[in-house]
């Protein structure tokens, strides 16, 4: 999309384009999209909206 000249770097036609510092929001995105997948095939914890009561915080200082 951005890299080796993209259609995103390309945009307007001006050259004025997309411009990714070091690559950090291809990086960004790719990892975010990663995360998003995983967790939609791994799904939630058994049992944690069947009985949310057994589910407390494992440290109650970060939570508050």
């Amino acid at each position: 999309w951005t890299w080796g000249g993209g259609w995103l770097a390309l945009e307007g036609g001006t050259g004025a384009g997309y411009m990714d510092f070091a690559g950090s929001g291809i990086v960004h995105l790719t990892g975010g999209v990663a995360g998003l997948a995983g967790t939609v095939v791994l799904g939630p914890r058994k049992g944690r909206f069947e009985s949310p009561d057994d589910f407390g915080p494992h440290n109650l200082p970060l939570v508050v």
